[in-house]
């Protein structure tokens, strides 16, 4: 059964067709919770997206990155998603993103929240 995903550049060109509630039914109709998450170069995804994405997989993740996230008018992952995180996640080893407009104040809550980050 799946453990890990990794989706890079899966999305290009298809701005419309992940919308949030897709992702959020995608998400919950795994039949066992993710470990490992990667989301790279993706330019449809939005601060939205990872929000509803977190209830489902955040409880299980030991290994989240999303890098290179932005969607179609180039606007980066924000605090709204790192509060999320933060919110849905507690077991994360390893976090990684990039390309973003997250402050100090949203990555210090998602480190709060994840003290077995290592990585």
């Amino acid at each position: 059964s799946l453990e890990r995903l990794c989706l890079v550049e899966c999305f290009a060109g298809t701005v419309d067709a992940v919308t949030p509630d897709c992702m959020r039914r995608f998400c919950a109709g795994l039949r066992r919770p993710l470990r490992a998450l990667t989301i790279g170069s993706a330019r449809c995804l939005t601060d939205e997206h990872v929000v509803v994405m977190m209830p489902a997989l955040g409880p299980s993740l030991t290994c989240l990155e999303l890098l290179d996230v932005r969607d179609r008018n180039h606007d980066y992952l924000s605090n709204i998603a790192m509060d999320s995180i933060a919110s849905h996640c507690g077991g994360l080893e390893t976090f990684g993103f990039t390309d973003s407009c997250v402050t100090t104040l949203g990555l210090e809550g998602v480190l709060r929240n994840n003290p077995g980050i290592t990585t």
